[in-house]
């Protein structure tokens, strides 16, 4: 028997604007409301019932949430469509991604996409002025995960559901070792991102502010009924 696990560091390459508009967006994320339970959106007022309060007060240490994201499995090209959507790439790239897009609503209209929800289960376990901490649990493959900041400082820490048979070590550590050795590239993508939106160094209380109503629109506005109770 094996306990799976990893650790990641995002400090080892440039922060960039994302590490230093980190100690900002943590305050736009305490100043969130709730409303019977859910995430308030920050600029409408709208609830997203896929951020959810479930036991304690936001924002104090040891409340839970229930974060629900949708996963939406969209059907490959026929050998026709990948036909065109080759000929039309060719001719605009523009084009070629709103014919892609187009394509993805007519599969959701004739009930061709397959959705998954996932629910992650997130408590606050420790908020002062030199450190805040996260526990994550995500519900269908069990791998919990551990977030600190501390200042620009970004630290994850994974694990794999309790004990493991040897047989399952590979496939499932490979999953996490993945997930791990991608952060800094993930926080390096962001950061050009944020460079390409804003050509000028960027405010952080500002980007912040955008950061977190980017985040919250993200999060689904309904969520299965019988889930939202698990």
């Amino acid at each position: 028997m094996v306990r799976l696990g990893g650790r990641a560091d995002v400090t080892a390459i440039d922060p960039g604007p994302f590490g230093a508009a980190l100690p900002a967006l943590l305050d736009q994320w305490r100043a969130l409301t709730f409303a019977d339970g859910a995430v308030l959106h920050p600029v409408s007022g709208k609830p997203h019932d896929g951020l959810r309060v479930v036991d304690g007060l936001h924002p104090r240490p040891g409340v839970a949430y229930q974060l629900m994201l949708r996963e939406d499995h969209v059907p490959e090209p026929t050998a026709e469509e990948a036909r065109v959507a080759s000929r039309v790439e060719a001719a605009d790239a523009e084009a070629a991604r709103e014919w892609e897009r187009g394509r993805i609503a007519a599969a959701r209209a004739t009930g061709r996409i397959a959705t998954t929800w996932h629910t992650y289960a997130i408590r606050l376990e420790t908020d002062d002025h030199t450190r805040t901490a996260f526990s994550v649990h995500h519900d269908v493959t069990g791998v919990r995960a551990r977030v600190d900041v501390s200042d620009t400082r970004l630290t994850v820490t994974t694990r794999g559901a309790g004990w493991l048979r040897p047989f399952a070590k590979r496939p499932v550590q490979r999953d996490l070792d993945d997930f791990l050795a991608a952060l800094p590239e993930r926080l390096d993508a962001l950061n050009r991102r944020i460079v390409a939106r804003c050509p000028a160094p960027p405010d952080p209380p500002q980007l912040a502010v955008q950061m977190m109503a980017d985040l919250i629109s993200s999060v689904p506005v309904v969520t299965p009924g019988p889930a939202r109770s698990a």
